[in-house]
């Protein structure tokens, strides 16, 4: 690991802005504090021209804390509840077919943008290999990049302020009856970074997530651990989540923000509402709290999300199990469009 003097300003300066927003949330009971308040924070600074960062190991290492305490609440029972899923994977499909025609078909007829570019925009998710693809195909990547970034904020934004609103209380921290003692979080700690990397090697999608979580969830169940983690450690990671959703728009041209805000919102609000139509069918239909089916379903980031469904105490295992299906889902639905779109594009 190597810190250049600006690479640790940027890393400072991100944590403590997030740390200063996550405060002020908490004084003013905006809901999921340590998410929300740092995100906004550090959205804001970056916005005014803070050069502000995460280092890749900070970040991996947050993931892998946040899949630690996901994993830590799985019991046996969750196996035998994940038979009933295929339903709710079928929906979250479905809603996302929905997305992936309704919102580029109005960004194309509403803020003129080439098809490409508003399909990218409106991809609900998988935002590295968005990235990816709009660099080598000719998308306008600024607005792709703004419009997804957008996405990812508001809905870690939105969701919280939502579930208030339908009655639960978020937690500002996950609750754990006690913690995992110092040997056996270190243990998992060590196990779950080793199989991350490997996992990441082979580029798995939220590899560090997934693997914490894995291995989390079989040291509950074979007894080699108990507990979950300490507050004070789920606080840090949560904070750093924070920071790193404000940080994707540092250094982002306020003229490239503005020009792609409206789209973005627009963006956001449609993806929205298909989620929040899909979650109350599917409670209605099923039992489960619309609280848990939202952070299911919802198209934001899955680090984030699952920050989110620690917070509400939603069943982390469904929470997570919907979002790597939903990055499934996208990994074969964006590659056969860009090639249909490449192979009709000469016609066109």
């Amino acid at each position: 690991m190597h810190y250049n003097p600006q690479t640790l300003k940027q890393n400072t300066s991100a944590i403590l802005v997030a740390s200063a927003g996550a405060g002020v949330a908490i004084l003013i009971g905006f809901p999921a504090p340590w998410l929300t308040g740092s995100a906004i924070a550090v959205t804001c600074a970056s916005i005014m021209g803070m050069r502000a960062d995460i280092h890749p190991w900070l970040r991996n290492m947050a993931f892998v804390l946040i899949g630690i305490a996901m994993g830590s609440t799985i019991t046996p029972e969750v196996f035998a509840a994940a038979a009933t899923w295929w339903a709710s994977f079928a929906l979250l499909a479905g809603s996302l077919v929905i997305m992936l025609w309704l919102c580029p078909l109005l960004l194309i007829r509403y803020w003129q943008f080439d098809r490409t570019t508003a399909f990218l925009s409106s991809s609900p998710g998988h935002l590295s290999f968005i990235l990816g693809l709009s660099a080598n195909s000719g998308a306008n990547l600024p607005a792709v990049s703004v419009i997804q970034s957008i996405r990812v904020l508001m809905l870690t934004l939105v969701i919280p302020l939502i579930v208030t609103l339908l009655g639960y209380e978020p937690a500002s921290l996950p609750g754990v009856e006690h913690a995992m003692p110092v040997q056996q979080f270190m243990g998992t700690l060590s196990v779950a970074i080793v199989l991350s990397w490997i996992a990441s090697r082979y580029s798995l999608p939220t590899a560090y997530l997934l693997c914490g979580m894995f291995v989390a969830g079989v040291s509950q169940v074979t007894g080699i651990a108990s507990g979950g983690l300490h507050p004070i450690v789920s606080m840090l990671a949560i904070i750093v989540m924070g920071a790193i959703l404000g940080t994707r728009f540092s250094g982002v041209a306020v003229s490239d923000l503005l020009r792609a805000l409206s789209a973005g919102l627009f963006v956001t609000t449609v993806v929205l509402l298909i989620t929040a139509v899909a979650a109350l069918l599917f409670s209605h239909l099923s039992g489960l709290p619309v609280a848990q089916l939202l952070i299911a379903f919802a198209p934001g980031g899955v680090e984030a999300m699952a920050a989110l469904a620690l917070m509400l105490d939603a069943d982390p295992a469904f929470v997570a199990a919907h979002h790597a299906w939903r990055l499934v889902v996208l990994s074969v639905i964006v590659p056969i469009w860009m090639i249909a779109h490449s192979l009709r594009a000469p016609s066109d």
